[in-house]
């Protein structure tokens, strides 16, 4: 199992507790969470996944190894083009294997780009793209994937709002079912896409 992005190695954490004797990978970007994902590993007295400091994006530093699982959670919405992310994500899926990509989809044919900038700051934010899952599942099955979302996302819990108006925070709709909001006053919706491979 790999997951890319894998950021400080909760995902993988959580795998390890799961599928104890699974063999796990991760890839991220940023050495010092891959660090961070050693340390506490070590701090838990657990096997460490392999890690792989590697660009999805780019495909730098990616391994040439093909994965049984693949997984690529909240980190669809960085990408303006999904064409190289998602060329890179279906050549670490084994042909028989399957993908996983966790993230905000727009379920109306748009794609949408979003950045945001906190007042006072010259620095421009970037994470909450909405690709359309149309634009989607037409550059996976240009790459020989079949896409399919689930859609029937609850979160199940009441998130607070805090200070950091870029984390995410819960409210009620009408009926008492829970919506997922922002700073940047977007409504998330969330779904799970799997991809395999077409025979």
């Amino acid at each position: 199992m790999c997951d890319i992005g894998c950021s400080n190695g909760d995902f993988l954490f959580y795998l390890s507790d799961v599928f104890p004797h699974a063999k796990l990978y991760g890839i991220d970007i940023l050495p010092s969470l891959l660090e961070k994902t050693r340390q506490d590993f070590k701090a838990h007295n657990k096997p460490c996944p392999t890690l792989w400091e590697g660009d999805i994006q780019s495909g730098l530093n990616l391994p040439k190894e093909r994965f049984d699982m693949v997984f690529l959670n909240g980190v669809i919405g960085i990408f303006d083009d999904l064409h190289k992310p998602l060329e890179h994500f279906a050549n670490l899926i084994n042909p028989k294997g399957v993908g996983y990509i966790w993230g905000c989809f727009n379920p109306y044919p748009i794609d949408v780009f979003i950045k945001g900038r906190v007042c006072g700051s010259s620095h421009l934010e970037s994470g909450w793209n909405l690709h359309s899952k149309q634009s989607v599942l037409e550059i996976c099955d240009g790459l020989g994937l079949k896409g399919v979302f689930y859609d029937d996302f609850d979160i199940g819990i009441d998130l607070p709002q805090s200070e950091d108006y870029l984390r995410t925070w819960t409210f009620r709709l009408e009926g008492g079912k829970r919506a997922i909001i922002n700073g940047l006053s977007l409504v998330h919706n969330f779904s799970l896409l799997e991809l395999t491979y077409r025979i």
